[in-house]
């Protein structure tokens, strides 16, 4: 995006992390941000509690298992910067199906999953994390399809609501970018 996305500024004078950030709020949980081992200044600056990887490029399973052990929570909700269309609705429906052990994902009603964040995680599953990450495996999406998971089913606007934009171009198409004088 030729910055880091979480800086993005969009439609509203809001950066995507601040727009995640809002959608997250309603739902009162504690906020932590995986960031990398050498965090920029604009993550430092919003004033939330980091959970760093310590080495650069450790993958997003990595985090989800630091952010378990540093948090000491039952359960861990993920979600990503590039995801500023989410809403609390969404969100609380993954607690509806929270399981002790098992991740809880979001699919389509023509059963494909959606991106494996947003995501809740349960303290229970972190044995089997750290065995994936043992032997290799850096991705919550195919950890998941290995170690089993819970699914809630959304279609429409609600799915919609769990979109990433990776590109400029993307946010563009979407209307989310600012207007530039």
């Amino acid at each position: 995006m030729g910055a880091p996305k979480e800086g993005v500024r969009l439609a509203g004078g809001r950066t995507m992390i601040e727009r995640v950030l809002g959608g997250v709020a309603p739902l009162g949980l504690p906020v932590y941000l995986s960031v990398p081992p050498e965090p920029g200044a604009y993550l430092r600056g919003l004033g939330l509690p980091l959970v760093q990887d310590e080495r650069a490029f450790e993958g997003p399973l990595a985090a989800v298992a630091r952010g378990l052990e540093e948090s000491g929570a039952a359960s861990l909700l993920v979600v990503c910067c590039d995801q500023p269309l989410l809403r609390a609705e969404t969100l609380e429906l993954l607690f509806a199906e929270e399981d002790a052990e098992l991740p809880v994902f979001f699919r389509r009603g023509d059963g494909t999953s959606l991106a494996p964040f947003p995501g809740l995680f349960p303290a229970g599953s972190l044995p089997r994390i750290r065995e994936a990450l043992a032997g290799g495996e850096r991705s919550p999406r195919y950890w998941a399809a290995g170690a089993g998971c819970r699914w809630v089913t959304l279609d429409g606007a609600a799915a919609d609501s769990l979109a990433s934009f990776n590109t400029v171009e993307q946010l563009g198409s979407a209307d989310l970018l600012e207007e530039t004088p």
